[in-house]
C-alpha cells in the first residue's frame, strides 16, 4: 500500500458519486472493462467447498484442549469421591 492511499478519506465519508468514481463504478455496477480487469486480477468470487464434519466428529473435537481434559478428569474424579 502506498502512502497516497493512507491520505484518502474513508469511503463512508464521501458522497455517493465520489465513492463510485473512486472504485470505477456506476450506480448500475461496474463497467464491463473494470469487471473483467478485477476478475483477472482477483479471480472469481467463490468459496471453496470444505468437507462437512459429522456430529460425532464435532463432539469429539471439543475434547482436544488440555484444559478440557483436565476439567473432564476432575469431574470424573469428583464423581467417584
Amino acid at each position: 500500500m502506498d502512502k497516497s492511499e493512507n491520505n484518502k478519506p474513508g469511503f463512508w465519508t464521501l458522497a455517493i458519486p465520489a465513492a463510485l468514481s473512486q472504485i470505477t463504478a456506476t450506480a448500475e455496477g461496474l463497467i464491463t472493462e473494470e469487471a473483467t480487469k478485477r476478475l483477472t486480477q482477483y479471480g472469481s468470487n467463490t468459496l471453496n467447498a470444505q468437507k462437512q464434519q459429522t456430529a460425532l466428529g464435532l463432539f469429539f473435537s471439543q475434547f482436544k484442549s488440555p484444559v478440557t481434559m483436565i476439567l473432564l478428569f476432575a469431574a470424573i474424579l469428583s464423581f467417584f469421591l
